[in-house]
């Protein structure tokens, strides 16, 4: 994993929270949560643009405005029952397919349209009245978790700098107990790490395929290769070359 893929999954949790609040009801707190987040998730792209894919860019265009992710793609109809325990003559559902009325319900339902041409058995009369109950519950799941979400929801109080600082720092010393770990595993030494002192290096981690540069990674005391996120150094190479490279 790369510095630049560590940034991205906790940018990855922004935009799904920014995803949930643009699904919540408008109100001040929303559009105020909205406005920070997406403030902060811009600030981080100026300072990381190569952390940020094509596509969360896509998504933070997308949901950065509130109400701009509806759970209902279009209002429900206002003729529709609600939550019900059995069908009504002259009353109004819903499917998959569209709203439908009840024209007759003996000796099995009578619909028009005919968004099920099956309809008239009992098996397709349950199947009907279950999947009405469920759109309807599934939409009231949706917006109340929605809205309990933005309810709740606290912006952490920290900067973008800092925030790319503290990930950095993190990302470092998950390496550092990678490599602690490999080297563990190979009967090595850990001795320790250093900044390179080298011209600029890129090669590509034998392990895990990583491409890797001395800019980014530092190196193992022991044999002086780069050490990749994943905690491979040379001291794990299967040719036996542990020299520096």
């Amino acid at each position: 994993m790369t510095l630049d893929e560590y940034i991205l999954r906790r940018c990855k949790t922004y935009v799904a929270a920014l995803e949930k609040l643009a699904s919540a009801k408008v109100d001040e707190k929303n559009v105020q949560a909205l406005s920070v987040l997406v403030g902060h998730l811009r600030s981080l792209y100026r300072l990381r643009r190569s952390a940020f894919t094509p596509d969360l860019i896509v998504k933070i265009k997308k949901f950065s405005e509130p109400g701009s992710n509806p759970i209902e793609l279009e209002p429900l109809d206002a003729r529709l029952e609600g939550v019900s325990g059995s069908f009504q003559v002259s009353k109004y559902y819903i499917s998959q397919y569209g709203v439908f009325k009840i024209i007759a319900v003996e000796p099995f339902p009578q619909i028009e349209p005919k968004v099920y041409p099956k309809c008239n058995t009992l098996y397709f009369a349950n199947y009907m009245l279950e999947e009405h109950n469920r759109i309807l519950n599934e939409r009231t799941r949706e917006f109340e978790s929605a809205n309990a979400f933005a309810a709740n929801f606290v912006f952490p109080d920290v900067s973008a700098e800092a925030e790319i600082s503290d990930l950095t720092e993190k990302y470092h010393l998950m390496i550092e107990e990678n490599h602690r770990e490999f080297l563990r595993k190979h009967g090595k030494p850990y001795l320790g790490t250093q900044p390179t002192s080298k011209r600029l290096r890129v090669t590509h981690c034998y392990s895990c395929k990583t491409v890797l540069s001395n800019d980014l990674y530092k190196e193992c005391l022991v044999c002086g290769w780069i050490i990749c996120s994943c905690g491979a150094c040379g001291c794990g190479y299967a040719s036996g070359r542990l020299t520096s490279t």
